[in-house]
């Protein structure tokens, strides 16, 4: 056996000697860098520096706690909130990096599951689905449907209601007649990307008209592209546009209303725009020529996020009070309380973060009380697009004395309309809900997809949840009503190809072809069922014991907060508002 030369063991030792001593240099440096991660960390998360985060990230809006969004999506709110700071002249007293630093260490890798969705099966009511898509609609490869808003309302006289469609790809509002299959859907008219509508009678000619709301432009912009538009009735299928308002900024909801009982017909308008350019209005109705009325304009809130707008008397004092939602950074339920020298706003309820994405806003007496409650719904998720276990549908039930108490109802993934109805006939109201999701973020939700479910009252306060459609998450409205004229509500849903919204969030598969599926009303079939496992949702016990499931309630200290910082302004202070 050879032996191995002196140099060679002393090389090796060396060799050996430089490498401890380079894994330890490393392991040196690591643990280094450890501490001063640690140190920075500790630093970050400080009692002073959190205080002063928490100061900064509250001083517009609700403070957004950490768990609010993943990890991943921080980076872009953290820094989309400094542009809009900057924006509008606000400077925050900490750095980009700090606030970054703040969030991204405490948020959580991935958001929990949005509890108590399980599905009682379809019910007992049966339905036969019809799609239907426009005459004059583009081809599917070039744009899909892009309806804003259905509604059932008695427009043209017939024996059932009809379905108003406002559809963006066409830009054109629509008349659908169920009721009477031998005539074709009539155009009302074309109007830039029509939004919501009110069936009135303007011009008191004893034949109903369509005021709309037009957003301009469906994606976000701070531009004066919005306008209210009157569609005239001139005879018995004609109408002549006459614009109303215009130089807004884009307009989501418009509803009528005899706000000052002079007999003329007044207008709200719930003007979005963006991050400025927004607002809610009252068109006040000062009379003048019966084709071309007069309208003063008063300013109830300057604000801009505002979704929807309805007038309800709800302290029953015998006027006529005004009920908005404002969503953008505000997330607030308002009500604009009609008095004898105009109208005092107050936040009924504030949401818990500024991303609670409020949708929409019905009001019913939900809870047989004899007071009308407001319904809500939260699932906008076209800015941050992660399915968030907070969206769903709750009910302010109004206790009478100008109080509401917040009742979560059930949650739901990108939910935005809830309609009040009663399906069964049992003389109780129980909610149909649709629901618009960006493919990426319908892909990644957890559990089955929901685009439509039913909420069937099945108590005095109990409801059950039965999913009526899964595939495709595509439906920002649904309306319901007799609109076969068979006397049972039916249903028409609205699509909206996600393309159109966002080119990114375009459809993989085929593109979609339906405009509106109208679900006809076939009647009640079978004994009712219900799965064991079915959860029963108690509103006035919070829904089941789950913690996301039980009211939400602001302290005081905050809706004070965020009441001081509203700029609002008396609609009529120098009028009265005479009781009805």
């Amino acid at each position: 056996m050879n032996r191995i030369p002196r140099w060679a063991w002393l090389a090796g030792a060396a060799l050996a000697a430089a490498a401890i001593g380079a894994w330890l240099f490393v392991a040196m440096s690591k643990r280094k860098e450890a501490r001063q991660m640690e140190s920075v960390f500790r630093e970050v998360l400080s009692e002073p520096s959190s205080a002063a985060v928490r100061a900064a990230c509250a001083a517009c809006h609700v403070f957004p706690a950490p768990d609010m969004l993943p990890r991943d999506y921080w980076p872009t709110a953290i820094r989309g909130m400094f542009q809009i700071a900057e924006r509008r002249g606000v400077t925050i007293p900490v750095s980009l990096d700090r606030a970054l630093a703040w969030y991204v260490l405490q948020a959580p890798e991935r958001l929990p599951a949005a509890p108590g969705r399980t599905d009682a099966g379809p019910g007992r009511v049966t339905w036969r689905q019809e799609p239907w898509r426009p005459d004059d609609a583009p081809p599917a490869a070039e744009r899909g449907p892009a309806v804003t808003h259905v509604q059932m309302a008695s427009l043209l006289g017939g024996s059932g209601l009809d379905i108003l469609v406002s559809d963006v790809s066409t830009n054109r509002v629509y008349a659908l007649r169920p009721y009477a299959p031998e005539k074709k859907p009539l155009v009302v008219g074309t109007v830039s990307n029509p939004g919501r509508l009110a069936v009135t009678d303007l011009d008191r000619d004893g034949a109903a008209d369509l005021v709309v709301a037009a957003l301009g432009q469906l994606k976000p912009t701070n531009d004066p592209v919005g306008s209210v538009v009157w569609f005239r009735r001139t005879g018995p299928e004609s109408f002549r546009e006459v614009v109303l308002a215009d130089g807004l900024g884009r307009v989501a909801d418009v509803q009528a209303a005899d706000l000052t009982e002079d007999g003329r017909t007044d207008l709200l308008v719930a003007v979005f725009g963006w991050m400025e350019n927004g607002g809610l209005l009252w068109l006040e109705n000062t009379g003048g020529d019966a084709a071309r009325p007069s309208f003063v304009r008063h300013v109830l809130d300057s604000r801009p996020g505002f979704t929807d707008v309805r007038a309800a008397d709800l302290d029953r004092d015998g006027r006529l009070d005004v009920v908005a939602l404002i969503a953008q950074e505000f997330q607030q339920v308002m009500v604009y309380w009609a008095g004898e020298d105009g109208y005092r706003p107050e936040i009924v309820w504030q949401a818990p973060n500024p991303d609670w994405g409020f949708t929409g806003l019905e009001v019913a007496d939900f809870t047989g009380n004899g007071l009308p409650d407001l319904i809500v719904t939260n699932g906008d998720n076209l800015d941050l697009t992660v399915a968030k276990p907070y969206h769903g549908v709750a009910l302010l039930e109004n206790l009478g004395a100008g109080r509401f108490e917040y009742r979560h109802i059930t949650a739901m993934y990108g939910a935005h309309r809830a309609v009040p109805v009663d399906l069964t006939g049992v003389g109780r109201l129980g909610l149909l809900v649709s629901a618009y999701l960006p493919p990426s973020v319908s892909a990644r939700a957890p559990g089955p997809p929901e685009a439509l479910i039913w909420l069937e009252r099945v108590g005095p306060s109990q409801l059950v949840r039965r999913v009526l459609k899964s595939d495709g998450v595509d439906h920002m409205t649904v309306a319901v009503g007799d609109a076969t004229g068979n006397g049972r509500p039916d249903l028409a849903l609205g699509f909206m190809e996600p393309g159109v919204v966002d080119p990114r969030q375009a459809h993989r598969g085929a593109p979609l072809t339906s405009w509106v599926s109208l679900w006809r009303n076939l009647g009640l079939e079978g004994p009712p069922t219900r799965p064991a496992e079915a959860e029963v949702i108690d509103w006035r016990a919070g829904a089941g014991s789950d913690d996301a499931d039980q009211p939400v309630r602001i302290p005081a200290a905050s809706l004070k907060k965020v009441s001081a910082a509203t700029s609002l302004r008396s609609a009529s202070a120098a009028r009265r508002l005479p009781r009805q």
